[in-house]
């Protein structure tokens, strides 16, 4: 097993990484990791990161400066600590949860009712006003009667088991005599509900402190041309080829990524196959953890963490086609002081003076998807372990759509083709050749930019 002492060395060796969703392989920065372990709040850490990427890097950049082109954000604390076994599936938890804070923003920016309430309460009386129920009605004076008849009874029981009437009254209520109040609240919700299909992760940061506090950022962008795509592929739309964008295979482009690539990969990716259609492909993750375990329980570890991947990996592809949406957020603010009289049934009094504070934040998030696919397949599995955590292991399942696919799940059933490529003639079927091997030849990692959007 490995020792705590092991993993804090390791995260002295590299404490962030930069999830290369904008180039899948790790950047140099990140490879090359940072000279010290890293102390701080990994969110404030991851933050600052992705500011600095919006600002300064030229892809971020480039993000950020096209008007027709909807940036997100969201953050999240993983769980669990980097020492303990579940580490790695609460990760990947809190990739969702930064994924639904993204989202939920999205969702927001193009429609949000919100309402707002603000109450003031003052009361000043050198009397003193006594809280104490006044029944009205006529079951109110049934209940208050019942209650009483009930108290007497408990109270006899108690005196039988043998408890002190001293004893009986303090467990008796105390009575409260208001001098002074003055309180002021103020809640506010905000509903935002709505599709939010064609949302596209382009940047994630993962910070790991010398503790093993573990933070998650991702970065999602939207724009028509999404949104059309995940339409066309939810209404079974017949789509086209774009000659310009063919290159290689999507074989040969996830095969120039190595396992602890993968790594660094959650969520939708839009890519091009060789023939010019459009790809949706999926990275889906979980962790197991193999101390303590001998072979066959790794074994059974291994295969359910690769079955829970490939199931990730599916969600996200379906929520990119189609996923509707409900985000509320309920704030109560405020503060209440008073000054009071206690008294209690001994007939001893208690002054207080106290001011509460009122600060409570709850927020709640509901998605659902639904989409019927042809052609729907993993096209590969992985597991490495993870570059920042000894013993943490990570499963990974890559799952894909495309047109092409579809096509070649519908001659398998027997049914017409409906996305098949125009005719081309040898002259440009050598063209169309030429450019893929050249292009295999120069670029090693297929990268997603603001002109994919």
């Amino acid at each position: 097993m490995t020792s705590n002492k092991g993993i804090k060395l390791a995260f002295a060796a590299i404490s962030v990484i930069l999830l290369g969703v904008a180039s899948p392989a790790l950047s140099q920065d990140a490879a090359a990791g940072t000279d010290s372990c890293f102390e701080g709040l990994p969110s404030a850490r991851v933050d600052e990161l992705l500011d600095r990427w919006e600002r300064q890097d030229p892809v971020g950049q480039a993000f950020a400066g096209r008007d027709d082109i909807t940036v997100v954000r969201g953050t999240a604390l993983v769980g669990r600590n980097a020492h303990e076994k579940d580490w790695g599936k609460s990760r990947s938890v809190a990739y969702v949860r930064a994924y639904l804070d993204a989202t939920g923003e999205f969702v927001e920016k193009r429609r949000s009712l919100i309402t707002s309430e603000t109450a003031r309460d003052y009361l000043e009386d050198d009397h003193g006003v006594i809280e104490e129920s006044n029944p009205e009605s006529y079951l109110d004076r049934i209940g208050t009667k019942y209650a009483a008849l009930l108290e007497k009874k408990l109270d006899n029981a108690l005196t039988e088991e043998g408890l002190s009437s001293s004893e009986i009254e303090q467990l008796t209520a105390p009575q409260k005599v208001i001098r002074f109040r003055d309180s002021v609240t103020r809640s506010s919700t905000v509903k935002a509900s709505g599709s939010a299909s064609g949302l596209v992760p382009v940047k994630t940061v993962e910070v790991v402190s010398c503790d093993g506090d573990t933070a998650i950022g991702v970065v999602l962008a939207s724009s028509r041309r999404m949104g059309i795509l995940a339409a066309q592929v939810a209404s079974g739309e017949p789509i086209s080829p774009d000659p310009e964008r063919a290159g290689r295979t999507v074989a040969e482009q996830l095969n120039s990524l190595a396992d602890v690539d993968l790594v660094t990969e959650f969520g939708i990716r839009r890519w091009w196959d060789d023939q010019g259609y459009p790809v949706i492909i999926s990275f889906g993750q979980w962790g197991w953890y193999s101390a303590n375990l001998n072979n066959r329980q790794k074994d059974r570890a291994y295969r359910f963490a690769k079955e829970q991947a490939e199931m990730q990996a599916k969600a996200y592809l379906s929520e990119f086609v189609n996923l509707g949406t409900l985000f509320v957020s309920e704030s109560e603010t405020g503060s209440v002081a008073e000054e009071a009289t206690i008294r209690h049934s001994s007939g001893i009094g208690e002054d207080v003076d106290v001011e509460n504070m009122i600060d409570r934040l709850v927020r709640t998030a509901q998605t659902q998807s639904r989409v019927a696919l042809t052609g729907l397949s993993t096209l590969r599995t992985w597991d490495a372990t993870h570059p920042l955590a000894n013993g943490q292991e990570l499963v990974g399942a890559v799952v894909f759509w495309s047109p092409a696919l579809e096509d070649s799940a519908r001659k398998g059933l027997g049914l017409s083709t409906k996305h098949a490529p125009p005719e081309q003639t040898e002259e440009q079927r050598a063209e169309s050749t030429a450019s893929r091997v050249e292009g295999g030849t120069t670029e090693s990692k297929v990268q997603t930019d603001a002109a994919d959007f």
